[in-house]
């Protein structure tokens, strides 16, 4: 296994940038790099109502365990991070164990610094897609109902301070069909743009919906605890077998 750090990571790979404006006059990036040890391509699509997409594209030619620290804080924007395909065996810092970030799965994180620890193994190639949103316009389309986000949401948007935390999900069966729509977008120009806008928005609610505030959600509710609990199983029974 070859064990790098962020410092020494930039000698191992040739490194290009292409950038282009879109047909709304935002400026759409494309990070590649090549070397020995694999491939990589990063994607930042900027769209309309301060949303923006990431896709990343990456495979290693090597086991590979790179250990990055980062201080940087993203005060403006909240993002959710979905794994289509790969398995990242991953350690935060201070924050948790070993985990995988494996296809499937959707994860969110907060911290101001960090120390991360990521292993990728040899010819698996991984494909991660984020959605990020403003907090102005989260806050403006959210209004009366802040209460019923998660928790770190309800801090994000009033403007308080947000404890280091990483919580991953499952992706269900509608948020593994946007994603492979965005993969396979069909269109160009200003469509592609309006697609690709609705499939991030369409994102975003699947998955406040798999990720609201539940205990609010009973309060504000006349059905009983248990009854919502219940039609949330039937939901999942239907989604697995739509017959």
């Amino acid at each position: 296994m070859i064990k790098l750090s962020s410092i020494n990571w930039c000698n191992y790979w040739q490194q290009e940038l292409e950038s282009f404006l879109t047909s709304s006059g935002e400026k759409e990036l494309i990070w590649r790099e090549k070397g020995l040890l694999g491939y990589s391509e990063e994607k930042y699509i900027p769209l309309r109502r301060d949303l923006y997409l990431e896709i990343s594209d990456y495979q290693m030619y090597e086991d590979v365990m790179l250990t990055s620290k980062y201080d940087e804080k993203n005060e403006h924007h909240f993002v959710i991070n979905f794994v289509v395909s790969g398995n990242v065996k991953t350690i935060h810092h201070g924050i948790t164990d070993y985990i995988l970030e494996t296809a499937g799965k959707n994860y969110i994180e907060f911290w101001d610094s960090r120390k991360e620890t990521e292993y990728w193994q040899k010819g698996d190639r991984i494909l991660k897609i984020r959605v990020g949103i403003s907090l102005s316009t989260l806050r403006e389309m959210c209004q009366d109902s802040c209460h019923t986000l998660p928790s770190e949401l309800q801090l994000l948007i009033t403007g308080k301070n947000v404890p280091p935390c990483y919580r991953q999900g499952e992706n269900n069966l509608n948020m593994n069909s946007t994603l492979n729509q965005i993969i396979n977008c069909p269109y160009q120009g200003f469509t592609r743009n309006f697609y690709l806008e609705s499939k991030a928005l369409e994102l975003f609610a699947l998955w406040l919906g798999e990720n609201n505030n539940q205990e609010e959600f009973y309060q504000q509710s006349s059905l009983s605890k248990k009854d919502i609990i219940a039609l949330q199983e039937v939901k999942k029974i239907m989604e697995k077998n739509l017959q």
